[in-house]
């Protein structure tokens, strides 16, 4: 009936499903089958998930064509007239450009939330927002900073202690 080349999964599945002669239990065997799979494939989730992203980079790095590097968009070469475009070559390129690419691109994005805060300047309600939040964070800092001073006098104290008992004659102590 089966041939060699059928796997024995789905060999021993078709035996299972026949001992169940009735569709009701057929039924329940396919719903039990198809929670028992969604339950391998959640364990192995992060194994595949890892190792699809490792496969996309070596992918990317050996052709260098393409998104895929998550937040690595390469430039647009098709700028002016067609007549005037030329194919970009991959032999002259360097080998790491997509990094240089990816350093342009964080720049350009601290360009843009320099620009941000720059603007918020001209509106009284967003300087008035941004003077509670440097206050809020300013109180923090003084919080933390208070009750870290408080631990650090205790251990001056204890290591005081220490030193003056240190220095003590043996007759007082008994």
């Amino acid at each position: 009936m089966w041939s060699s080349s059928t796997p024995r999964v789905y060999r021993s599945w078709v035996r299972i499903q026949n001992k169940f002669r009735g569709w009701k239990g057929r039924k329940e065997f396919m719903l039990i089958w198809q929670k028992i799979v969604k339950i391998q494939v959640r364990k192995n989730y992060r194994k595949v998930v890892w190792s699809v992203g490792i496969v996309e980079k070596v992918i990317l790095r050996w052709r260098r064509k393409g998104r895929g590097l998550r937040g690595f968009q390469p430039e647009k070469q098709l700028e002016g007239p067609s007549w005037q475009i030329q194919p970009a070559k991959a032999e002259a390129e360097d080998e790491y450009d997509f990094l240089k690419d990816g350093r342009k691109q964080a720049t350009g994005r601290l360009d843009r939330a320099l620009a941000r805060v720059r603007s918020m300047n001209q509106y009284p309600e967003a300087r008035d927002q941004y003077r509670r939040l440097q206050a809020c964070a300013m109180q923090d800092r003084m919080l933390a900073d208070s009750a870290g001073t408080d631990g650090g006098d205790f251990m001056t104290e204890l290591e005081e202690l220490c030193r003056d008992d240190g220095d003590a004659p043996m007759s007082t102590i008994s």
